[in-house]
């Protein structure tokens, strides 16, 4: 029997991303969600997770443990936490969402690295393939 793989969907969006786990559970994935900074690192050091749908432009609550100069006052916190991931998990499947898109240099560079990008505004159906194909 095929074991569930797990996803941590990351959006600063409750709505969305509780949609999206929704939908995201319903083809067959283990969903948690993460609206945070905090919770998203909590989330990855309690359980392990096959893949990370991870919004870039989030806010850092107060009580955030984040260098703040490191994520632009706040605007990229997905960034930080991308950097995060790639230190500490190395090999966890990353799908970034990003209303920034193409034009940004970063998020340009990510995708050049093979790292899939989706930009804001996607559809519920194209987070789940990308979730799809990076799990394969």
């Amino acid at each position: 029997m095929n074991k569930k793989k797990r996803v941590l969907v990351v959006d600063d969006e409750r709505f969305f991303a509780d949609d999206a786990a929704d939908e995201i559970r319903l083809a067959g994935f283990d969903v948690t969600v993460a609206t945070s900074y905090t919770e998203t690192i909590l989330a990855l050091e309690k359980h392990p997770y096959d893949v990370v749908t991870l919004d870039i432009m989030m806010p850092i609550g107060q009580d955030e443990d984040i260098d703040r100069s490191a994520a632009e006052f706040g605007r990229r916190t997905g960034l930080v936490l991308f950097d995060q991931i790639q230190q500490r998990w190395p090999r966890l499947k990353v799908v970034i969402v990003s209303v920034l898109g193409a034009t940004d240099l970063r998020v340009r560079s990510l995708s050049n690295l093979g790292v899939t990008v989706l930009a804001k505004p996607v559809t519920v159906d194209e987070l789940i393939d990308a979730v799809k194909c990076v799990a394969e």
